[in-house]
């Protein structure tokens, strides 16, 4: 880790933005730690895993990806190592209708993590994973035109429950994708929302 952080350290001098900079070098530190990894064992080839991410309903489309990180409580409806992938749409792979997480483990063991009762969501690649044990997912609706509708972040624990439900027109308009940064007992969640009336912008949550 020591790596990431003097290139970091050497970003900051030259004022790069400090997400990007801790972006980069979380992205130097895996390429690092994969090449170590290699080192190691010369003779081991790393093999993708293959899973389905179609949950028991059928929801099509899958939009957010993010990795379960170390230190997350055990206990739950996935665990440290898995991969939580949501969806956008539902089984009739209509835009803006899917309603569900999956947690896919590392030898490929497929599970659905959660499953919203509100219809439509449309799950967006706004997914991110707390080391406390929480989890946030965005959502853009689509009404029945297919037009796109208000959306919000969804928090849920780590049994796939939800905690709360964050919604504001203004700064949560269709929550496309996110980005997560923890310091200690801090968390800092990046949201870009996107909405057809709106362009693009990102904003900051602690």
């Amino acid at each position: 880790m020591a790596t990431a952080v003097e290139y970091c350290d050497e970003l900051f001098a030259k004022k790069v933005p400090r997400l990007a900079c801790v972006t980069v070098a979380l992205v130097a530190f895996g390429f690092v730690s994969l090449d170590r990894a290699r080192a190691d064992d010369s003779k081991t080839q790393i093999v993708p895993v293959q899973a389905s991410t179609i949950p028991f309903n059928g929801d099509l489309n899958p939009y957010g990806v993010a990795f379960v990180p170390a230190g997350f409580p055990t206990g739950g409806a996935t665990s440290a190592g898995d991969v939580l992938v949501s969806n956008f749409n539902a089984s009739s792979n209509v835009q803006g209708t899917g309603t569900t997480i999956v947690s896919v483990t590392p030898n490929g063991t497929r599970s659905l993590f959660f499953k919203g009762t509100t219809t439509p969501l449309g799950l967006t690649t706004a997914l991110g994973v707390l080391s406390k044990g929480f989890v946030i997912v965005g959502n853009l609706p689509t009404d029945v035109h297919g037009a796109p509708l208000q959306g919000s972040l969804i928090i849920l624990d780590k049994n796939g429950s939800v905690v709360t439900t964050l919604t504001d027109s203004s700064l949560l308009d269709g929550p496309w994708d996110l980005t997560v940064f923890e310091s200690g007992d801090l968390a800092q969640v990046f949201v870009r929302a996107q909405r057809n009336r709106h362009p693009p912008r990102s904003n900051r949550f602690e």
